[in-house]
């Protein structure tokens, strides 16, 4: 069975190596910075989305599910989103689509689905797969902190297999 951890960070390398190329200039990293945390901090996970720096990421796990595989093994399905932000203050629709200057959330969540769609990793086997995407508004009501927009990219992962033990040679 793969770790949670070293899945999260094969997502986080894949995401701090993908670049963007403004219309006119060279390659530059899509993010910024990327950030991981789990289901339980997601106020935290959007408190640090708001005062980051323009192009975030943030992976977010928030759990797994176990699917049978007949009598002798189960597979772990965890669960990771991954939120994208390009902060542009009060200007909603460059923040969300872009301009010729700054990506905008959804293209990148284009470029974070195209970087870790695949083989995460080789041994045992990680496959990563996106199921879904959504924009999303943040603000933090009580700081007064200006809001942010961003995209939400669900993933599909596959974290390895849990062999259930003979049991025959358990109790042997």
């Amino acid at each position: 069975m793969i770790p949670i951890g070293s899945i999260l960070d094969a997502i986080k390398a894949k995401l701090s190596a993908a670049t963007w190329t403004p219309q006119s200039g060279p390659a530059e990293p899509a993010f910024g910075e990327v950030h991981l945390f789990d289901g339980t901090d997601l106020v935290a996970a959007f408190s640090e989305l708001i005062i980051s720096k323009s192009r975030v990421a943030l992976v977010i796990y928030s759990g797994a599910n176990w699917e049978p595989m007949g009598s002798a093994a189960t597979r772990r399905m965890p669960s990771v989103s991954i939120v994208a932000s390009d902060r542009q203050i009060g200007k909603k629709r460059e923040a969300i689509f872009g301009s010729a200057t700054t990506p905008g959330a959804l293209k990148l969540i284009e470029i974070a689905a195209v970087a870790v769609t695949g083989r995460l990793l080789d041994s045992p086997p990680c496959d990563c797969r996106p199921t879904s995407e959504d924009t999303v508004a943040m603000e933090d009501l009580r700081n007064k902190q200006p809001g942010r927009y961003g995209a939400i990219l669900d993933l599909s992962l596959s974290g390895g297999i849990l062999e259930v033990p003979d049991q025959d040679t358990a109790a042997a």
